[in-house]
């Protein structure tokens, strides 16, 4: 069963986490610009896209070692999605209501307690699975 990990260590995991959640917004912003207004794809905002999103599912796959996956995942989705609705309403001007504020609000909260909950686990030394190794034939 694994220890609680070292202050240091944990640390880093939310740095790679922060960083995932940067390059997840950059691709899903980036699927704006992928055509032009002919419908061709550029390939320069095609690059970035593609490059972008290999990143972030790069360090996903970093975290979800250090971190519980169902923890991990949903506060990489969740502060996405949130993050890209804010960026969705204020540069490129899509409507904002009461409710959408409001369900935006939500997902935050959700994703600050499940970091809270990651957190409060962490000092009770919930173990973290480790990957399945394949067997041998």
């Amino acid at each position: 069963m694994p220890t609680v990990p070292h202050p240091m260590e944990r640390n880093m995991t939310y740095v790679y986490l922060i960083l995932a959640i940067l390059f997840e917004v950059a691709w899903a912003i980036g699927l704006k610009f992928v055509l032009s207004p002919a419908g061709k794809i550029q390939p320069g905002p095609a690059a970035f896209t593609l490059t972008t999103y290999l990143l972030s599912l790069a360090l996903l796959i970093i975290v979800v070692q250090r971190m519980n996956i169902s923890t991990a995942y949903a506060i990489w989705a969740g502060s996405g999605a949130a993050i890209i609705a804010l960026i969705a309403i204020f540069y490129f001007h899509e409507p904002s209501s009461l409710l959408r504020i409001v369900s935006l609000g939500l997902v935050v909260a959700g994703v600050v307690g499940l970091n809270l909950s990651e957190q409060h686990a962490s000092h009770k030394a919930a173990p973290v699975s480790p990957p399945i190794a394949p067997s041998s034939p």
